[in-house]
């Protein structure tokens, strides 16, 4: 939906949608439904950005946990997704830069949104 004009870091809001999906891409890769949903709006004196995609979603014990460096989900000798653990970090850092906060919420039947409020 239409946005009204605010000043923002372009680098830095790119690179957390870059996160988001890539985070979307390793962890829904088995999921039956492929899509990413990238969705932006205006809320009060905040820009929502969602990035939603229909894969296993985060466990409730490791929302707070995943925005910590090098953190990273599941136990090591059964991961299957590659990554340093810094991507959702920085994801935090950019938002928080911006005087904003990052949500996790899961989606049922299956999938989570990271929702970013970044204050205009």
């Amino acid at each position: 939906s239409p946005i009204a004009p605010f000043a923002f870091d372009r680098d830095a809001v790119m690179q957390i949608v870059i996160n988001l999906i890539d985070n979307s891409l390793k962890y829904a890769k088995e999921a039956q439904d492929k899509r990413i949903v990238v969705r932006t709006h205006q809320e009060n004196r905040y820009v929502v950005i969602e990035v939603e995609d229909y894969g296993p979603g985060v466990p409730k014990s490791q929302q707070k946990k995943i925005f910590e460096a090098f953190y990273r989900c599941c136990d090591e000798s059964t991961r299957q997704t590659t990554g340093t653990g810094l991507g959702l970090a920085l994801v935090k850092r950019f938002v928080l830069a911006h005087h904003g906060v990052v949500e996790v919420l899961n989606t049922k039947p299956s999938g989570v949104i990271f929702r970013i409020r970044l204050a205009r």
